[in-house]
């Protein structure tokens, strides 16, 4: 049998790696999917390949993830449960395409992933996959070994021949261009605070102690961040790891979340989305300027929406199709510039510009009134409250006879 196995070079996957030979006799070949994972691809290939994979497939995915699926993700703000900025979720659907796409051209029998079945992994990559390959067989060990967790893998692997010795091996971690997760060991005692808190170094980057305040313009066109500090990036990707590092020493971007699953489990999650936070916070200050009061409820609504389809695994749905393409409408006129300023933990707007705004500070003003609002209210004003006025006065009646 041939199996076509997502590997990523953890604990979990490696584990699947030997289990699918030792237990299932299958061939397997690995397909690693990276989407700015910071691990040296050509180290993990060596790992998979000792450990009998037959081939080992490397795929480079910043750029297509960056330009099709966070750009989406961004413009719509959607946070699911109104906090997560959906890092892990929103890099599931690609993954599984190109997995999908791979095993279509390899022939194979299977599919297999580590997802477990107790998390959503299992339904975002399994949707995805029963779409675009429904004909192809979907392994996924952890609902059929007798494996319990995390130590007995570990072990495992240690009679198998291979070591397990990182740090955070009681850790489930996922790391892409956009976020850290954590999830495991002492972060499932909702009573104590992470370790991990204390101990922030993403992207390369350490936090600093008390880093001086930082001014930070971020210019944007139809809804895509294309600059800082006037700094042109035509590549996504590189713009959002460059804002990563800055981020990143402001200790910007940390949530502790409690979340519901999709199967109605609570879990906790320690999410790290440095340029992403930064990012939907210029967006949102954009939108504020140049929508109006209709379309931001609008945006906010099946931004909510949005989130939900995202996490529950369903981007290959009609029903996302529609809901991105009302974005990518509604954003054709996010173009200006939003400055923010930087602190420890912080991050304060500055300034807002956009040749779209429908800012009026005519309007607005108390020291002039060339549209004579305040005239021309008394009879608007008036007649907006007639409708209180009249049921006091129906109601009034009433009141008395009591």
């Amino acid at each position: 049998m041939k199996t076509l196995l997502a590997y990523s070079g953890g604990l979990d996957t490696s584990c699947i790696l030997l289990w699918l030979q030792q237990h299932l006799n299958h061939e397997v070949t690995c397909i690693y999917a990276d989407i700015g994972i910071d691990e040296d691809h050509k180290k993990v290939e060596e790992k998979a390949r000792k450990m009998g994979a037959k081939d080992f497939i490397y795929l480079d995915l910043k750029n297509e993830f960056a330009d099709e699926y966070l750009v989406a993700l961004i413009r719509s703000g959607a946070r699911y449960q109104n906090k997560y900025l959906l890092g892990t979720a929103i890099a599931r659907p690609l993954i599984a395409k190109k997995i999908a796409q791979t095993a279509d051209q390899l022939k194979v029998d299977h599919i297999a992933h580590g997802a477990t079945g107790k998390g959503n992994d299992q339904i975002r990559f399994e949707q995805t996959l029963s779409y675009l390959v429904p004909d192809i067989n979907i392994l996924s060990p952890w609902k059929t070994w007798d494996f319990k967790g995390r130590e007995e893998l570990i072990q495992y692997m240690s009679k198998s021949g291979f070591s397990y010795s990182e740090s955070s091996s009681l850790y489930s971690i996922d790391q892409n261009l956009f976020h850290t997760s954590y999830e495991g060991g002492e972060i499932e005692d909702l009573e104590q605070k992470s370790e991990i808190f204390s101990n922030k170094s993403i992207h390369h980057t350490k936090p600093t102690t008390n880093p001086p305040s930082k001014t930070l313009k971020i210019g944007f066109k139809s809804g895509l961040a294309t600059s800082l500090n006037q700094t042109e990036f035509p590549v996504l990707a590189e713009l959002i790891s460059e804002l990563n590092s800055l981020a990143t020493c402001f200790s910007i971007g940390w949530i502790d979340l409690v979340e519901d699953r999709i199967n109605g489990i609570k879990s906790r999650g320690i999410y790290h989305t440095p340029a992403g936070t930064i990012l939907y916070y210029a967006l949102d200050e954009l939108k504020a300027i140049c929508w109006d009061h209709g379309l931001i409820r609008l945006g906010q609504q099946l931004s909510v929406d949005f989130a939900d389809l995202i996490y529950d695994g369903k981007w290959h749905t009609t029903q996302s199709k529609a809901i991105d393409a009302f974005f990518q409408s509604a954003c054709q006129n996010l173009t200006g510039e939003i400055t923010l300023e930087l602190s420890k933990g912080s991050i304060d707007v500055t300034s807002r510009k956009s040749t779209f705004s429908l800012y009026s500070k005519a309007l607005v003003s108390f020291e002039e009134d060339p549209y004579q609002i305040n005239k021309l209210s008394e009879g608007y004003v008036k007649t907006l409250c007639l409708p209180s006025k009249i049921r006091s006065q129906s109601e009034a009646p009433n009141e008395s006879q009591q």
